[in-house]
């Protein structure tokens, strides 16, 4: 089974409500929140995620990736949950809507094997396009939540 990236958008009143409840596994299985609100990024996130590891200007942003504050409570997921409060997704998104997405990209080998094996990946094509959609998938993703001054929690499942 293959683990993949995922991501949700709450209200703080919202969190606290499920954290309160001991309802936050429900949340993690896509129960209870409209399914607009979360983003599944796949496996490509972490790929993306080294990428940016690669700079010292981008490593800040992995938190968009990542979160910061680790959710303590019993879970059915790959790894515990960590998030972003409001005010952290705010201050994430003004740094990331700076990034040249072109200027991470070329952190990466050329090289499709070289890339590879960087990333402990299989790709068989070099993979601009999926690593570009990755990143305007999450960008989109946290410029909605602080839109609307919510925090994001992520988890790999």
């Amino acid at each position: 089974m293959s683990v993949t990236q995922q991501l949700v958008r709450l209200n703080t009143e919202e969190f606290k409500k499920y954290l309160e409840a001991d309802e936050f596994d429900g949340v993690l299985s896509y129960d209870g929140v409209e399914k607009i609100r979360y983003l599944d990024l796949g496996w490509d996130a972490s790929f993306f995620r080294k990428l940016l590891m690669r700079s010292d200007d981008n490593h800040d942003l992995c938190k968009l990736l990542e979160g910061m504050h680790r959710l303590e409570f019993d879970c059915d997921v790959a790894e515990q949950p960590l998030y972003l409060t409001a005010e952290e997704v705010n201050n994430l998104v003004e740094e990331a809507e700076k990034i040249d997405v072109t200027s991470v990209l070329e952190l990466a080998p050329k090289d499709v094997e070289d890339l590879n094996s960087l990333l402990k990946s299989d790709y068989v094509e070099y993979p601009d396009e999926i690593f570009r959609d990755t990143w305007a998938a999450l960008l989109d993703f946290y410029k909605f939540a602080k839109s609307e001054g919510q925090l994001v929690v992520n988890w790999w499942d």
